[in-house]
């Protein structure tokens, strides 16, 4: 369950995934974040954070799983590596929304802030 910083709860409703892949890839990318969220619980992790913390720094590296897919499919959509990766991000990040809402552990939005970027993302804080 996801739900935003006044405690209401985010429905899938409100989070729009269109990517341009197939359902079956959207799944394999369902899968992959489930197990990944599960570890990063289970390492007894409770500070906020970013789906990067999960899926991106050091686990960047997409080649050989599913995320690869939508890199791919944006950049034959836009045969541009920047615009590609950033869609690609956008996509994953949508469909990390939507594992989060539908978990029966309980995480909150709590907003979209900056990281040690500058970039705006959306930041999360595991509730149990």
């Amino acid at each position: 369950m996801l739900i935003d910083s006044n405690g209401d709860a985010i429905s899938r409703d409100h989070i729009a995934l269109k990517v341009p892949v197939s359902e079956a890839v959207v799944d394999e990318i369902v899968s992959l974040f489930k197990g990944a969220l599960l570890v990063f619980r289970q390492q007894g992790r409770r500070e906020p954070f970013f789906l990067r913390n999960i899926i991106g720094g050091v686990n960047h590296e997409w080649r050989g799983i599913a995320p690869i897919e939508l890199y791919d499919a944006y950049m034959n959509i836009y045969n541009d590596d920047e615009r590609a990766f950033r869609e690609a991000g956008l996509a994953a990040g949508r469909i990390f929304m939507k594992v989060l809402i539908d978990s029966e552990n309980r995480y909150q939005l709590n907003g979209y802030v900056p990281d040690r970027f500058g970039k705006s993302r959306a930041q999360y804080s595991a509730l149990d």
